[in-house]
C-alpha cells in the first residue's frame, strides 16, 4: 500500500519470517502465496551453506522472492 502511495488500513499486520527453515518453504510458503499474503524473510545466510536438510538450499529463497 505504502508503495503505491495508499495509507494503510487501520488494522494492518506485518508478516515476517526469521530463519531459513526448509518448513517455511514447504509449509508457510504455499500457504502465504495462495492467499496473496505479503512477507518478509529475514535470513542470516550462513545455513544456506551448510547442506542440512532443516534449512533451505539457496535456490528456495530465490523462488520465495515472487
Amino acid at each position: 500500500m505504502l508503495a503505491k502511495g495508499k495509507p494503510l488500513y487501520a488494522k494492518s499486520v506485518l508478516i515476517t519470517i526469521d530463519d531459513p527453515y526448509r518448513s517455511i518453504y514447504e509449509h508457510a510458503f504455499p500457504l502465504l502465496k495462495e492467499f496473496a499474503y505479503p512477507f518478509t524473510l529475514f535470513t542470516n545466510t550462513s545455513p544456506l551453506y551448510s547442506e542440512s536438510p532443516v534449512y533451505m538450499d539457496w535456490a528456495m529463497p530465490e523462488e520465495i522472492r515472487y
